[in-house]
């Protein structure tokens, strides 16, 4: 199983320096949870970690957005979400360092932000693949997917309540295969 190290604390209590330390012991790397360390120009009241200081280590989420840009917790999650299956790729464990707990949550968590029109046009994608090669094809794809529902849920009925089940069925189920071993440092 994956690795994944959080350190979290307010600002200016000391998360730059251990996290350093540990990543250079651990073989990590960082990923910022901060929401405003995101931001170019951002510096002043930040506590933004300097080139210098990061000992070679790489950081994430530093300095990669304008503040004229976008930045959400949506954002933050796919970037994250890469961020992490790139480093675990290389053989290395992610940390994921801030104070914003919405953000580390949303991480550690995997909770999903999608928009409402992702779950619309998911739904019309599988009713009509229903209606085009039938409710047996929904249900292999779901039984390829998660024997587990299937045995538990049984045949489908593809109604509206059916497919959004069968989309969260299939989001447990990739939640499940990414699940990581996580660390917690809580500095104060």
């Amino acid at each position: 199983m994956n690795k994944l190290v959080v350190i979290a604390g307010p600002t200016a209590c000391g998360k730059t320096a251990v996290s350093v330390e540990t990543a250079k012991i651990i073989g990590g790397e960082v990923i910022s949870a901060d929401s405003m360390q995101v931001y170019k120009y951002m510096d002043i009241g930040t506590a933004k970690i300097k080139r210098e200081e990061m000992q070679g280590i790489n950081h994430y989420l530093i300095d990669e957005f304008y503040p004229d840009e976008e930045y959400n917790i949506s954002v933050f999650k796919k970037r994250a979400k890469k961020y992490i299956d790139d480093i675990h790729s290389r053989n290395k464990i992610p940390m994921i360092v801030g104070g914003t707990g919405f953000y580390i949550n949303a991480a550690v968590k995997d909770t999903e932000f999608e928009e409402e029109d992702t779950e619309r046009s998911y739904r019309e994608e599988l009713e009509k693949a229903a209606k085009e090669k039938g409710y047996d094809y929904i249900y292999d794809m779901l039984k390829a997917c998660d024997p587990q529902s299937c045995e538990l849920y049984g045949r489908l009925n593809i109604t509206r309540i059916q497919v959004r089940k069968f989309r969260s069925i299939i989001k447990k189920k990739k939640k499940r295969d990414r699940l990581m071993t996580c660390i917690f440092l809580c500095l104060i």
